[in-house]
């Protein structure tokens, strides 16, 4: 019975967006095709061959950095344990353009199981940034901030919290 009730409630709301589509004059093959023009906008990144290898995150990040959180590779300007054991910091000066610093953080969050909390954008008068805010399981969270460098690469600086509370934080 309660199969039952659920599949209505999803059929109507169905409908409902259905009709909602059609009265705005989108058709379903206009949506389809919205849906695949935007996700072909993402560019295709191999993750793994753009990531940081584990033998470097242990020797040029923090002490006991969680080896798990995905950190794009590329020099490490920075490194820093915020509070021993809950709270690392890092900074990497990387070779790829902003845009692709920004695709390869939300697919590598992603495929690590993290979900993304929130995405902004600013522009300011040095460039424009990003910034990610994730989180996973409970009290995990990562801030990552994303940025030109001034000559066609990223800067990227990244906080992991393990039951620190980022969020009220940034």
């Amino acid at each position: 019975m309660r199969r039952f009730a659920h599949t209505l409630v999803l059929l109507a709301a169905a409908t409902l967006i259905a009709a909602v589509l059609a009265a705005c004059g989108v058709t379903e093959s206009e949506v389809s095709e919205a849906e695949v023009s935007s996700a072909s906008l993402a560019p295709a990144i191999d993750v793994a061959a753009l990531a940081m290898d584990m033998s470097r995150k242990s020797r040029e990040l923090a002490e006991d950095f969680p080896f798990q959180v995905p950190v794009l590779d590329g020099a490490v300007t920075e490194a820093e344990v915020v509070s021993p054991g809950t709270v690392w910091a890092y900074e990497i000066a990387a070779e790829h353009e902003p845009e692709l610093a920004v695709e390869w953080y939300r697919q590598a969050y992603a495929g690590a199981n993290w979900l993304l909390d929130r995405e902004q954008r600013f522009d300011g008068d040095e460039g424009a940034e990003t910034v990610f805010y994730f989180a996973k399981g409970v009290g995990a969270e990562s801030v990552i901030v994303i940025g030109g460098d001034g000559g066609g690469g990223s800067v990227v600086r990244g906080t992991v919290g393990l039951g620190a509370d980022l969020r009220s934080t940034y």
